[in-house]
């Protein structure tokens, strides 16, 4: 992900009817992997900066698949449940897929 620009990315998505699907798997603490942490960080900023404005994300059409180990209680999931919220904020619509979970240690 350290190619990727979302201000161009997913501002062209916003105008297709493409879907975005978001990989996002928690790490140590509920973070995210150190790869994702820097787009994470962006997408919390974009839902409260001003200058983006709240239908930054207006169109995108969007699904957040979690990755996590459920013996983790405290941040099973943290990123993916984290993340959707910010994209929804920016008036991007969240698809909605049936939810499943299953652990394998």
């Amino acid at each position: 992900m350290g190619d990727y620009d979302p201000d161009d990315c997913l501002a062209e998505e916003t105008t297709s009817r493409n879907v975005c699907v978001f990989l996002v798997a928690t790490y140590t603490d509920g973070q995210p992997t150190e790869s994702a942490a820097w787009f994470c960080k962006w997408l919390q900023e974009a839902a409260h900066d001003f200058r983006f404005g709240k239908t930054h994300l207006k169109g995108l059409r969007y699904a957040v698949f979690g990755l996590g180990n459920s013996v983790y209680v405290d941040h099973y999931n943290t990123v993916s449940i984290c993340s959707a919220p910010f994209l929804s904020f920016c008036y991007s619509e969240r698809l909605s897929f049936p939810k499943c979970s299953k652990t394998e240690q």
